[in-house]
């Protein structure tokens, strides 16, 4: 794809959202989290290697939902199998600050294998999305000459979101992410951590592809974000059983 035009790719449809993760931690002591999260990160990273250029010529991956299940595979397996720079997004929760939050990401369980000096490839950056879904960070604007490829991976799987709160949680954050893309001058590469439930349910064969645009643009969507107006999701919902596969597949068709 053109430089200044990064394209999508919806992870395979292993890279299973909104899955029942209960955190138990594997035998194999390489990562805590499902096994279907560790599968995913390992698809999405296969998928990763094959598309981009040789690792010099990528230093500096940027990844959003980084602090999640997929987040920290996927962080896992950059630091453990490849040599790039990592750029971790994080946000303040709970009044705690990115430092304090890096140091108890470094604890975690799920990175206990790697060795020490391998966070040297590592930057937490200051940021997230507002409740309209559009990416907020104010450190991040200093790496954008730099950023050679972005795993986008931040969601909300809660299946029972009013349609508003889904479309801003998982939805408006890839046009925000596609639209930082676009101001990264460097950027080669570009993978969206989809969902295996983007296609309503089917007695059909469902063909490997994108599904066609869903029937409402997202400018009429945005327009409902981060308000409170109530919508009839069952009007919307095109098939789809919950507002949680909506939302995926519409980011899909961005």
């Amino acid at each position: 794809s053109a430089v200044h035009t990064p394209s999508v790719l919806a992870a395979p449809p292993s890279l299973v959202g909104g899955c029942s993760c209960d955190g138990l931690e594997r035998q194999s002591g390489l990562i805590a989290g499902s096994d279907c999260c560790w599968s995913a990160a390992r698809l999405a990273l296969k998928d990763f290697r094959v598309h981009m250029a040789p690792p010099e010529r990528l230093p500096l991956v940027l990844v959003s939902g980084g602090t999640g299940f997929l987040g920290k595979a996927m962080v896992y397996l950059l630091l453990q199998h490849t040599e790039l720079n990592v750029l971790v997004l994080v946000r303040r929760k709970r009044g705690r600050d990115v430092a304090s939050r890096a140091k108890y990401y470094k604890s975690s369980l799920s990175f206990r294998s790697l060795q020490e000096h391998v966070w040297d490839r590592v930057t937490f950056v200051e940021g997230g999305f507002d409740e309209r879904g559009v990416l907020q960070s104010t450190e991040l604007q200093q790496y954008r000459a730099q950023v050679n490829a972005i795993i986008h991976s931040a969601a909300n799987v809660r299946f029972d979101e009013p349609l508003p709160v889904a479309v801003a949680s998982n939805s408006a954050p890839v046009q925000s992410m596609l639209e930082f893309g676009a101001q990264c001058p460097n950027l080669r590469r570009m993978i969206f951590v989809s969902t295996a439930y983007v296609f309503p349910p089917t007695q059909e064969r469902v063909p490997q592809h994108t599904r066609p645009p869903l029937a409402r643009g997202y400018e009429s969507l945005a327009g409902l974000v981060g308000t409170n107006v109530p919508v009839n999701f069952e009007q919307q919902s095109e098939g789809y059983p919950n507002t949680y596969t909506w939302s995926k597949a519409f980011a899909e068709n961005l």
